[in-house]
């Protein structure tokens, strides 16, 4: 298969998963690529991401504009955009799904969820502006994700190193993360059902908390600093930093760099581990780094914050160790030498990949 039968092919699948109409309910156009029609049939916060980079490359900018713009269509006043959208449906279409929404009479509406998940927004209204060069977009988009990154800074960062935290699994984006066992009272010995009532619990407490996030926070029952969440975090800022330039607010341009800056530099200091040339998350109020070798140790290799002798260390020590990330079809999710890597679903995750793509590491 050549490259333009490539393209053509995967042009083909974002056109059979479009969805595109008008909510009467919301009074609001729509326009999405559902990641699986049958599984995830509505729009989810970063896969939008992702579907706008890929539509860029196939230079289908008026579709890409049109996916960004449908999922901050229902930001809310303070700049919050939960990581589902319900487009079509009246009611949350699982009981899982009702746990990860606000408990109000807003529900028998389409609605989105109380969740979020990894911002790539300013990154990926940068890549739509560098390939359309379209300044009335961009002023149109630039205050909404503005104002959603106000809310991240609002919401979810309670202490002075700036880093941001989530409040349950899915909202990494990872969820099945092996960093999370320990707080989630699941390991490797534990089934399948005793994992899944775990989760049921930390998402019902979310839920009776009604997302009230200062409240959750106290509880500190799921309250994990990630460090591929903070990467990617991190590297937003310092996109949005560059958009605010682009369009003369130089305040606000060196405000969100300086931010970029801090959180970088609280990854290194809290998150870095020199005995084990490794970037851990951490748990909890007291930041415990979670020791587990999945991808995202080399996450913050990417921020320019980073020294490259750090880099260089994690690189040698776990990147080339055929022990662990090696392997013949790198990168696996996971290092072989965990006890629970299994090389019959071993599993190499795009998002990995995407990060240092977008990043031009």
């Amino acid at each position: 298969m050549d490259e333009m039968e490539l393209r053509e092919r995967v042009r083909e699948l974002m056109y059979s998963n479009l969805r595109e109409g008008y909510s009467k309910f919301l009074k609001e156009d729509y326009c999405y690529i559902q990641p699986s029609p049958q599984k995830y049939p509505f729009q989810w916060f970063w896969d939008t991401f992702f579907h706008v980079y890929i539509l860029c490359a196939l230079k289908e900018f008026d579709l890409a504009k049109k996916n960004l713009q449908s999922l901050f269509a229902m930001q809310e006043e303070n700049g919050f955009v939960g990581h589902m959208i319900y487009w079509k449906f009246l009611l949350p279409p699982s009981a899982w799904q009702l746990l990860e929404s606000h408990p109000t009479l807003q529900q028998f509406r389409p609605h989105m969820s109380a969740m979020i998940q990894p911002t790539f927004a300013a990154q990926t209204l940068e890549k739509i502006y560098q390939d359309t060069l379209d300044e009335e977009y961009l002023k149109k988009m630039l205050p909404k994700i503005r104002r959603y990154h106000e809310w991240l800074i609002v919401e979810r960062c309670f202490e002075d190193n700036n880093l941001i935290f989530i409040i349950s699994p899915f909202e990494s984006g990872i969820d099945e993360k092996p960093s999370y066992d320990p707080l989630i009272g699941s390991s490797p010995k534990k089934g399948s059902l005793k994992k899944y009532l775990q989760l049921m619990k930390i998402e019902s407490g979310n839920f009776f908390r009604r997302y009230n996030i200062p409240k959750i926070y106290r509880t500190g029952k799921f309250i994990v600093k990630d460090v591929a969440m903070n990467t990617i975090y991190a590297l937003d800022l310092f996109a949005l930093s560059r958009l605010c330039r682009q369009t003369g607010d130089e305040v606000n341009a060196l405000r969100f760099d300086s931010l970029g800056h801090k959180v970088s530099d609280s990854i290194l200091k809290l998150m870095y581990n020199d005995n084990d040339k490794a970037f851990y998350d951490l748990a909890g109020h007291e930041n415990k780094q979670l020791k587990s070798l999945s991808f995202s140790i080399f996450f913050p290799i990417v921020l320019p914050g980073t020294p490259a002798g750090v880099s260089k260390k994690i690189i040698e020590k776990h990147l080339l160790n055929k022990d662990e990330f090696d392997l013949p079809f790198p990168l696996p999710s996971l290092s072989k030498s965990e006890k629970i890597f299994n090389p019959s679903a071993a599993e190499s995750w795009f998002f990995d990949f995407f990060v240092l793509m977008i990043s031009e590491f």
